[in-house]
Formats: structure tokens, sequence, C-alpha cells
């Protein structure tokens, strides 16, 4: 092989490779942070519902049992999110000054969700109600059904995206 052509080849590989090289590096950040997700535990999440309780502002009754829940521990960039799933034969109760939403209706339907959501069949549901709101750097998103023997709580939270900080109200948070 000519001087020449092993002059060309290794240019065309080193552009190749500059090229290449940050989807290598996004992807491999991303098969990374996939893997970090896999290895938490409900244990895990869990002890960091604990930690959110108090970030919440909500009020946990004494005897609140953990169900289950999920936490996407690292995105690329940011924590993802966790959602929980409690249960307590006392009431949850939202934090003050944040706007919550009740509803009466179609409690068939909020039976269904709920029943999905625990993995257990709810029947004779009194009431629902939902609220959205941001406090301690965290947006939280809460749905309770109320029975007449338990209260089910499903609460989320995320760290607030740079458009929803921009404007709160249109993303239905309040603003601050």
């Amino acid at each position: 092989m000519s001087k020449t052509k092993k002059t060309i080849l290794i240019i065309v590989g080193i552009v190749f490779l500059v090229l290449v090289s940050p989807f290598i590096l996004f992807f491999g950040l991303f098969a990374a942070s996939s893997i970090e997700d896999l290895l938490i535990t409900q244990k895990d999440v869990e002890e960091y519902g604990k930690k959110m309780q108090s970030q919440s502002g909500m009020f946990f009754p004494a005897d609140t049992t953990f169900v289950r829940g999920h936490w996407r521990k690292y995105g690329i960039f940011q924590e993802r999110g966790a959602g929980w799933k409690y249960t307590s034969k006392e009431p949850f109760q939202f934090p003050e000054n944040v706007e919550v939403d009740i509803y009466e209706d179609d409690m068939d339907m909020y039976e269904d969700w709920f029943s999905g959501y625990f993995e257990t069949n709810i029947t004779g549901a009194t009431e629902y109600k939902e609220a959205k709101w941001m406090t301690n750097g965290f947006v939280f998103d809460a749905e309770m059904l109320e029975t007449p023997e338990r209260y089910y709580l499903n609460l989320s939270s995320y760290v607030p995206r740079s458009y929803e900080l921009e404007n709160p109200e249109k993303y239905g948070l309040p603003s601050r």
C-alpha cells in the first residue's frame, strides 16, 4: 500500500472517530444510567420515599405502610423521578395552601385505577382527591382514594423542568 493511501485511511479513520465518539459517549452514559436504575431495590425506593415524605410537606399517619414504588435515580442529566404507593387507616393530609381537587363521582373508575396501582381489589371508595405542587426543589403529584376502611396514596415527585419553572401556572403548578 502506498504512503498516500495509508495517510488517507488514517485521516478517514480519525474523522470517523471524531464523528462517532459523541454517539458512543451518549449511549455509554445512557447504558450506565439504565444499569444503575436496574440495581435499585424496593427497599431503596422505600428509604428514598421516607426522605421525600418530609420534603413533600404532606402529613403521613403513624400507621403508613409502603406498598411499592419506583425510582429512576439518574437520568443522563438529572434525577428523573420517583413514585410511591402507601396505605393507612388514617387519612393522609396534603400540605396547607395546596389546591386540592376533590371528586365524588365515577368512583368505579378510581377503584379500578387504584386496584391496578396497589395490585389488590379496592371497593367502596367514597372520595378521590388529587393535587400537584412544587416545594423544596421538587414537583409533587398526589392522588388519594378513600374507602371506609383505608386510605390509598399514590405520590410521585420529580425535579422540575426549566420550562415549568419559567411558567409554572401553564403546567398546573402554583407560582412561587
